[in-house]
């Protein structure tokens, strides 16, 4: 317990003493220099401190410079900037101040600004929206997405953008997602700002504005120009959307229709299958080849002899009679046909007594 005490009074201790370190390197810059005149108010700042966050008032600063004015800005922003980049800082970026601070981040040229501006866009904005399951999504998010992805094509914000770019693809690719027709035409100007935009979503945006707006494979940036601030345009897109929200249903629907009676039509087959195969008699199965080797008889390899099986009586064929049989009946055949001769010569019994 008290190890871990003495190590934690340790690093407090540390870190109070680079706290001081700190604050007397910042003090040791001098005393304000220069004029900063933001709207109506004006700021007396250390030229150092401007230095050490700011290219811009870096490259100004070499030059001589010692009074800078932004009459568009407002005093209140610019002690915001002070308020997240001093040594000291209290307050940070965040996704109520990012909109504010970061188109003074990008004029003033303030890398690790517009670096944590990034940060904040993506990791607390953009990707839980993307994370975010599609049936809980609301058109405030799409919306949302819209208005950060405005800021960062006015601001070249590239890896934001992108992630921006894919969530309004993973919407605009179903008519049933909620958004709304005023967010389609703001999607429309940032086509016409912004050819990165124009080439990730114009095939997704297109589907939902009149055909004589897409009739060109290409994005009609002229004619979008000339009619985007005409209000009828928004209740042509709303119309367009509801129409093709209906005709994705029906399409979809008729998909389903399609995929029951096919797999219904493949179920009927292997249960007719089924049934052939078992109603049909079952076939002799054929001999394996190697079966067939075995039983295959060596003609160089004496045989046993075949064991003889008595015919019945009636099936039973005369043998083969020996040379000595043969003449022994030839005489016989001989004898009777001679007798046969006598008998035809000799007058019958029967003739004599009559005459």
């Amino acid at each position: 317990m008290g190890s871990s005490l003495s190590k934690r009074t340790a690093s407090e201790n540390e870190q109070e003493t680079r706290l001081v370190v700190k604050k007397a390197r910042y003090e040791s810059w001098g005393d304000a220099d220069v004029v900063v005149a933001v709207g109506e108010q004006e700021f007396q700042e250390c030229s150092r401190f401007l230095r050490c966050w700011s290219g811009f008032f870096e490259d100004e600063l070499a030059k001589g410079l010692t009074r800078f004015e932004f009459p568009e800005k407002k005093a209140s922003e610019w002690e915001l900037i002070k308020a997240v980049l001093h040594p000291f800082a209290e307050e940070s970026v965040n996704t109520s101040n990012y909109h504010v601070l970061l188109p003074w981040f990008a004029e003033l040229r303030c890398e690790a600004g517009l670096s944590e501006t990034d940060t904040v866009i993506l990791k607390d904005i953009v990707d839980p929206l993307l994370e975010k399951p599609e049936k809980e999504r609301q058109p405030a998010d799409v919306e949302e997405i819209v208005t950060v992805l405005e800021h960062c094509v006015d601001w070249k914000r590239e890896n934001p953008r992108g992630r921006c770019i894919t969530f309004l693809r993973q919407i605009l690719k179903d008519p049933t997602q909620p958004f709304e027709g005023k967010e389609i035409l703001r999607m429309v100007l940032l086509l016409v700002k912004d050819d990165v935009c124009q080439k990730a979503l114009w095939k997704f945006v297109k589907y939902y504005l009149p055909a004589e707006l897409v009739e060109s494979t290409t994005f009609p940036a002229g004619q979008v120009s000339l009619v985007a601030d005409n209000p009828l345009l928004l209740d042509v897109i709303e119309a367009n959307m509801k129409l093709k929200k209906c005709l994705y249903l029906v399409e979809l629907k008729l998909k389903q229709v399609v995929a029951t009676q096919k797999n219904e039509t493949e179920a009927d087959k292997e249960e007719k299958t089924a049934a052939a195969i078992e109603t049909e008699p079952k076939k002799k199965t054929a001999e394996p080849e190697s079966d067939k080797k075995a039983r295959k008889i060596n003609p160089y390899k004496k045989q046993p002899a075949a064991k003889s099986v008595d015919a019945p009586a009636g099936d039973k064929k005369p043998a083969a009679l020996s040379v000595p049989d043969k003449k022994k009946k030839k005489k016989q055949a001989e004898e009777a046909a001679d007798k046969k001769k006598k008998a035809a010569e000799e007058p019958d019994c029967v003739d004599l007594v009559e005459v």
